[in-house]
């Protein structure tokens, strides 16, 4: 196994390591133990001639990477950017392979990233960055690598909190509900799929999961509604008011949901044991966290249902089940009609609801591919092998 250098923090050690302190530097640690990466620790005096050493700025939770406010800017230390000034193989490393935050977001992620090279008067080729978006590439000033920890990152979760991987498949029913379908935090995407079962009056074939519809203020605003279907397009213009929420709306969808799905009140997270709900439900309707056309980003989310042994509907970027057949995993083309898997925002939305309007039947194949998924997620975890690889070839 090789080992990446990186430079300690000007901060001690276990005080650099915690989470509240900033999220680049922790997350970095704890993916490096998924991942069975070896890391050395260097301090000034011990910076090898030959060997690249990183620098990992730790940045803020609630970080913001767009806008020219400097308070957005990355901090990196004097002593280190004199060292990065003098010796080209000290580089400075943002790791945020949570999110899929790159130039293929927008210009503002341009303008933020060239700020910082002006900042600090560092080459560009010694700034490195890995993001979670996968289709991320090198834009000609730094060096960019995408990856997805969430395999690796979902099965440690799971197993920290739930302390078993026998996971058992339902293999004859009965089923009381068509799908499953779990929401959290209210995102564009998400909001959107609610707002076609509601409309299409498909909640009670599910279970659904709608977390924040318990407090009000987590909502978006109607303004906020508005510009995120614009900037995503998940639903057409010509619906947009229909979408818009105001307080009366808001409590008949409650209603309708309390009256009609479980809500889960007791989920603990993301990671959460509700084997018992894959087991009555025939599928998953998955909500990824992002569903733009110009990033590809794969979560937790979609790695529970290969977990549990469940086929799946995926409401994510286009080319997500591409990705996911590269790995080895089996998808559903004898349930769904997974065109939609190349199609394009609104479109893609719409072409999942007519999906799911239909009953589906859960036969012995799709059964056999359940089994594979969930032996092929545990046994040859390939995609955690596949991010080992990467980062260690991206970085030495």
């Amino acid at each position: 196994m090789q080992t990446i250098n990186i430079l300690k923090p000007e901060q001690p050690l276990a005080q650099a390591l915690f989470k509240e302190y900033g999220v680049c530097l922790y997350l970095w640690t704890i993916h490096c133990k998924l991942f069975d990466i070896s890391i050395n620790w260097c301090d000034e005096g011990s910076i090898s001639t030959d060997q690249p050493v990183y620098y990992i700025p730790n940045i803020p939770n609630d970080f913001n990477f767009y806008g020219s406010d400097p308070n957005n800017d990355i901090i990196i230390p004097d002593n280190v950017i004199d060292l990065a000034q003098n010796r080209d193989n000290v580089r400075i490393l943002l790791y945020h392979a949570m999110e899929p935050f790159s130039w293929n977001f927008g210009k503002d992620f341009n303008e933020w990233w060239a700020r910082q090279f002006g900042l600090y008067n560092i080459p560009s080729k010694q700034f490195y960055y890995i993001s979670g978006d996968m289709s991320v590439d090198d834009n000609g000033s730094a060096n960019v690598l995408g990856v997805c920890i969430f395999e690796a990152l979902h099965r440690y979760r799971y197993e920290k909190d739930n302390k078993t991987t026998d996971i058992p498949i339902n293999t004859h029913g009965p089923y009381e509900k068509e799908f499953l379908c779990l929401n959290s935090k209210a995102r564009a995407s998400k909001m959107a799929i609610m707002f076609y079962l509601i409309k299409n009056d498909l909640i009670k074939k599910g279970f659904v999961s709608w977390l924040w519809n318990n407090s009000r203020h987590m909502m978006m605003s109607n303004d906020e509604i508005r510009y995120t279907l614009d900037k995503w397009k998940h639903v057409p213009e010509d619906e947009y008011e229909a979408y818009v929420y105001d307080d009366t709306t808001f409590d008949e969808y409650r209603t309708t949901l309390q009256d009609t799905y479980y809500s889960l009140k007791e989920w603990g997270g993301q990671d959460e044991d509700l084997s018992e709900f894959y087991s009555k439900s025939k599928y998953s309707l998955v909500t990824e966290v992002n569903a733009g056309n110009s990033i590809l980003h794969i979560t937790e989310k979609t790695f529970k249902p290969l977990q549990m042994g469940h086929p799946f509907i995926i409401q994510g970027n286009p080319g997500t089940l591409t990705y996911l057949q590269d790995l080895g995993y089996q998808t559903f083309n004898d349930m769904f009609d997974e065109s939609y898997d190349g199609a394009h925002s609104s479109e893609r939305t719409k072409h999942i609801i007519e999906q799911v309007m239909s009953d589906k039947k859960v036969t012995q194949d799709i059964l056999d591919k359940c089994t594979f998924n969930q032996q092929h997620f545990y046994n040859v975890r390939p995609e955690t092998k596949r991010t080992a690889k990467l980062i260690q070839d991206f970085l030495l």
